[in-house]
């Protein structure tokens, strides 16, 4: 059980960390917003891509294997950097400014950003290619990604006693 004072500084960290997670989300519809005014003509864009629609099949085709990387490296960064003997060795190297929160905050925020490349992958072809499915396909992928990366308390919670286990006086938040 962690201590009350170490408790509320971590829910602050987390509080931010959901208000961070929460911005990535809706970025993903004013991206979403932004295609459906093109789309609806009511913005007026060139295709960037005119004349390159060969390029069309190899662009989509790297993106999606980049995408499906990311979404791996993304979920096994974010074990590694909250395995809590590693957050442990972390705050020990750096007492002074690193905590149990900050060392979640910035897993949540490394994977949040591997989600947010994926739909700024399916903008990038939108505007290439003005192919409003290929922008849906991505967008919903990194959505996905970035849905089930919401960061959990109960996780928070358990992964923090067990850095408390390890170094008993490091800072929560």
């Amino acid at each position: 059980m962690i201590e009350q004072e170490k408790e509320n500084k971590l829910k602050k960290v987390y509080s931010l960390a959901v208000i961070i997670w929460s911005a990535y989300i809706i970025s993903v519809f004013l991206y979403g917003l932004f295609v459906y005014l093109i789309e609806n003509k009511i913005i007026q864009m060139e295709t960037l891509g005119k004349g390159k629609e060969n390029l069309k099949d190899l662009l989509i085709s790297g993106l999606v294997i980049l995408s499906l990387i990311e979404i791996f490296i993304g979920k096994y960064l974010q074990k590694i950097i909250t395995n809590p003997e590693k957050i442990a060795k972390n705050l020990q190297s750096l007492p002074d400014t690193s905590t149990i929160g900050g060392s979640l905050q910035s897993s949540m925020i490394i994977t949040m950003a591997f989600g947010q490349s994926i739909v700024l992958y399916g903008l990038f072809l939108y505007l290439m290619f003005h192919t409003a499915d290929i922008f849906l396909y991505f967008a919903v992928t990194g959505l996905l990604f970035q849905l089930i990366s919401y960061p959990n308390w109960n996780s928070w919670q358990d992964t923090a006693e067990e850095v408390l286990k390890i170094m008993p006086d490091a800072k929560a938040g």
